[in-house]
């Protein structure tokens, strides 16, 4: 005897080109997975939400106005349960509610910049140059509730961090990284949730939040 909630959360998942995706973002590493999702993923449905702010520049909001995706301005509280069947999260710098995210049938994934538990939460690109780290790479993985980057891991690919590597270079070869790699995780969805790892505490670090500098130099 199989449960009914199992039978129908199966058929979710293999009804590849009838999922609804909500895509959750702000900056180009962010554009990056959104633009492959787009182009290499089947859905029926995909929109974005992206969270407000005084800059005259928001590559999401922008790109996804210009491609006619439907948007959503956070914390979009008004999203029923079940419009959706998955969120993918890339760079949003918001802690999702456990409210918010028991609105997903199959659940959040996050595309995070880091081979995680190393450099969790915010800025792990900055951290990995200012550390002197060898190497990086992009996580995905669950969203847990009221908790930064510390779900069940799905997938990660390394990268190698050069000798003069700027954080910007890496933003940019880690940004490709996680479009292909989000792209490979929701094609075969099941698989990876299936078999996704819990996280060591022992290993983990933790970033904070750095503002941007701007200077005519």
């Amino acid at each position: 005897w199989i449960p009914l909630r199992y039978f129908f959360r199966q058929l979710a998942y293999s009804s590849l080109s009838k999922r609804r995706i909500l895509f959750l973002g702000t900056d180009e590493f962010s554009l990056a997975s959104l633009k492959a999702i787009q182009e290499h993923v089947q859905y029926k449905d995909l929109e974005v939400t992206y969270a407000d702010s005084n800059r005259s520049r928001h590559p999401i909001r922008d790109y996804a106005k210009q491609a006619g995706l439907k948007t959503h301005i956070w914390p979009c509280s008004y999203i029923q349960k079940n419009e959706f069947d998955l969120g993918v999260v890339a760079s949003f710098g918001h802690l999702l509610p456990k409210t918010f995210i028991a609105k997903f049938p199959l659940g959040i994934i996050n595309v995070h910049g880091s081979l995680l538990p190393r450099w969790r939460g915010a800025s792990p690109v900055v951290y990995a140059i200012l550390n002197g780290d060898k190497e990086s790479g992009v996580t995905i993985m669950n969203v847990e509730p009221h908790r930064f980057d510390q779900g069940r891991m799905l997938a990660n690919e390394r990268c190698t961090i050069g000798p003069d590597m700027t954080s910007k270079e890496l933003l940019c070869s880690l940004a490709i990284i996680g479009g292909n790699l989000v792209v490979k995780v929701l094609n075969d969805y099941a698989h990876y949730k299936a078999n996704a790892q819990i996280q060591t505490q022992c290993d983990a670090t933790k970033g904070i939040w750095f503002k941007k500098i701007y200077s005519n130099n």
